[in-house]
């Protein structure tokens, strides 16, 4: 059973801006002619056929609805493939015989933090690729180690990965970097469904960006043109990598703007590449966005740029929050929402649970709550019959109130401990079961792993091809798959 709900009763979303409309723009033909070509290049270099409707893009009334992420290990978290969801059905959705819209996913090829790409979970267990990383931007890394990871994931339980085998050792045989061997991931689960994968990366892609990367050296940046808000700007917001090298930021000096020591120009724009604040503006300079597909935090920095994008005369696109998705199998949803939870309540930890399940058994066996245990008359009743001992300075009205604190604390410790033992197979059922949804105080869909989830729905393109079934849908959403 799937059901679909508005976002806005996702845990922690009621007071979140879910859309932010924005303009549709015309795609500059100067501009689309470069991209296209670059695009072709970029998938001919690795001998794969185009997306299907590539030639859409080619059309001059087209525009794009665009989102992007790092580049994950096997997908890592599951909210990449829901980003990358929401865009194509958006874009299937929005598109008409007279204005046609291609969905695209925009490679973070050019970050250069290895440890938030570099894991994934299997049904069990976590996975981490061993390489020799350095600062250098994860997208030019090579695949050493990249097997070994991939043997790993695939023996906790992860099935029917031959396609993603042979991608892999293809790409491996090939010497490929691993920004090539992600965009051969996206195109395997993607490429039937008209997705585009960019590498913004490209020289000829920077070269269309190089004036506003000019600005940031002289000072003439978007510094001063950003609303207060989670990200703080940068006064120069570029990083500087040659080739093989590391990516570090370009910072202003008395004689120029420096990077690691060495004074740095727009003469090489491949070189240079924008911060998390200056890459929107990058994005939009070079796509024809009428949306834009993104997580929460993410749709609050972009916020913060309204002026900038003003002040350049570059279109602000709609922004659009990512579909949110629970898959949980019937059983487990069941047991949750008999303890009085649901979505709403927002996440409740183990503890929240189990704190549930002792108070309706102190109802059921002494008929007082866990809260009427702040009386000390009820709470000695209880320990009495529970033959629980505690100090008698409890009963004693006499008694001082530091000691009668303690004395009351130490009880009621016993007594739930006691209460926990006795449901001790209740208690692991609803662990086993919140352990599917939250792991710590982390959503599913922030560690749980698609392929992984999809197992239970038949597979990958089971549960892609269900969600792309979202249409007509007012505003962003969640969808709660439950599994029988």
């Amino acid at each position: 059973m799937r059901t679909i709900d508005s976002a806005q009763n996702w845990p922690g979303f009621s007071e979140l801006l879910c859309e932010v409309k924005g303009t549709v723009p015309k795609w500059s033909q100067s501009v689309s002619k470069i991209v296209v070509q670059t695009l072709k290049d970029q998938y001919d270099d690795l001998g794969l056929e185009l997306p299907i409707g590539f030639e859409r893009l080619e059309n001059p009334n087209v525009n794009t609805v665009t989102t992007g992420h790092q580049l994950q290990l096997f997908g890592g978290p599951a909210f990449l493939h829901y980003k990358t969801i929401t865009a194509i059905r958006m874009a299937k959705e929005l598109s008409t015989i007279e204005h046609q819209l291609v969905p695209v996913f925009w490679m973070a090829s050019e970050d250069h933090d290895f440890e938030e790409i570099s894991w994934v979970y299997g049904k069990s267990a976590k996975h981490l690729w061993q390489s020799d990383s350095t600062l250098q931007m994860v997208g030019r890394l090579g695949l050493d180690g990249l097997q070994d990871a991939f043997n790993c994931w695939v023996s906790d339980g992860v099935s029917d990965m031959g396609d993603l085998q042979t991608v892999l050792s293809n790409s491996i045989k090939n010497g490929e970097s691993y920004a090539q061997f992600f965009t051969r991931f996206m195109h395997l689960f993607y490429g039937d469904t008209g997705l585009v994968v960019i590498d913004a990366s490209h020289e000829n892609l920077k070269n269309l960006f190089a004036s506003e990367m000019q600005s940031e050296l002289e000072g003439e940046g978007i510094f001063s043109d950003v609303l207060d808000g989670p990200v703080k700007p940068r006064e120069i917001n570029l990083f500087h990598s040659a080739e093989n090298g590391s990516r570090i930021g370009v910072i202003p000096s008395s004689e120029g703007p420096i990077s690691n020591g060495e004074y740095i120009s727009a003469k090489t724009p491949q070189n240079l590449s924008p911060s998390v604040l200056l890459r929107p503006l990058y994005q939009e300079k070079i796509l024809p966005n009428s949306h834009v597909i993104l997580g929460p935090s993410e749709i609050k920095y972009w916020q913060q740029l309204t002026p900038a994008f003003k002040k350049r005369g570059i279109n602000f696109p709609t922004l659009f929050l990512r579909d949110h998705v629970l898959v949980v199998e019937d059983e487990d949803f069941s047991l949750l929402k008999s303890l009085g939870w649901s979505l709403k309540k927002g996440w409740w930890s183990d503890d929240d649970f189990i704190r549930v399940l002792m108070d309706e058994e102190m109802v059921r066996e002494f008929g007082i709550s866990l809260e009427d245990l702040n009386d000390d008359d009820k709470l000695i009743s209880v320990l009495k019959k529970m033959k629980i001992d505690f100090g008698q300075e409890l009963a004693d009205e006499g008694a001082p109130f530091r000691i009668k604190a303690k004395i009351r604390k130490t009880a009621i410790k016993k007594l739930k401990r006691h209460l926990k033992n006795h449901l001790k197979d209740e208690v692991s059922n609803v662990i086993k079961a919140n352990g599917k949804l939250m792991k710590g105080r982390i959503p599913q869909d922030r560690w749980g792993n698609f392929h992984v989830l999809s197992e239970s729905v038949g597979g990958f393109k089971s549960l892609r091809d269900k969600l792309l079934e979202t249409t007509d849908v007012k505003g962003p959403v969640i969808q709660v798959v439950e599994v029988s």
